[in-house]
């Protein structure tokens, strides 16, 4: 679907925990029986900071069986586990309603930004019958290898440490993981479209750099899911430059 070359409104949506009740990386890896070995790896050094890449080497162990007793999972059956998450049924309105007023010709427009995976994202939006909803679904790198799901990061570390930090007057803050800055996106998004309204709804501590691209004056707003990550940030009065 083109995009609008000048929406009124424009809504940007974290998608885990903001848009779905939970995690479409994090759920898939507990349902498969993944979950503590998940979160060992995450920590672990050889992926601390790197999580598109631990998912990747997870999807792997998925697709060939882990070795332990458990079968392979194939690209059906997580497919099914995944287009199974539930939105919040609030959230869920709230795209509903924006797409339908976009297909009633409406200058407006909705954009995924999230640091999962496209490929999962997809699979949920179709799911739900709101893929045409959105003009954008912005995340990690991902594609299919026959069964199997490979994962990767949207930023390789050079174009990473190619970003200004905000303390010398750029947009990565030190709340951006390595591999996607949310801030840097919404703000090249509000330079592309003008629109006279931005919406941005998020949960996670990876927000934030979105957040402090809202433009002030008040036709900007940032939506916080209460008592997660982000408003308790916020709620903490965090430093406007990340630090």
């Amino acid at each position: 679907m083109a995009a609008t070359a000048r929406p009124r409104l424009l809504v940007v949506w974290d998608f885990d925990r903001s848009f779905l009740e939970g995690d479409c990386e994090w759920s898939t890896f507990e349902h498969f029986g993944l979950h503590d070995e998940a979160r060992t790896l995450s920590r672990s050094p050889e992926f601390a900071g790197r999580w598109p890449a631990c998912t990747d080497h997870l999807f792997g162990l998925l697709a060939a069986g882990r070795g332990d007793g458990h079968p392979p999972v194939s690209r059906a059956e997580l497919c099914e586990v995944v287009g199974a998450l539930p939105p919040i049924p609030a959230m869920r309105a709230v795209a509903d309603a924006i797409g339908a007023a976009r297909a009633a010709g409406l200058p407006v427009e909705q954009r995924v930004l999230s640091d999962a995976n496209t490929t999962l994202i997809e699979v949920v939006l179709e799911k739900l019958g709101l893929r045409e909803a959105f003009t954008t679904v912005l995340s990690n790198e991902s594609r299919w290898e026959g069964e199997r799901l490979r994962a990767g990061p949207y930023l390789s570390p050079e174009e990473a440490a190619a970003q200004t930090l905000a303390t010398e007057g750029g947009v990565r803050t030190k709340y951006c993981p390595a591999n996607l800055c949310k801030g840097a996106v919404v703000a090249s998004w509000l330079e592309e479209l003008q629109p006279e309204s931005c919406v941005y709804i998020g949960d996670g501590r990876g927000d934030y750099g979105a957040g402090v691209q809202l433009r002030e004056g008040g036709q900007d707003l940032l939506c916080a899911r209460e008592d997660y990550p982000l408003h308790k940030l916020l709620q903490g009065g965090a430093a406007e430059d990340g630090t």
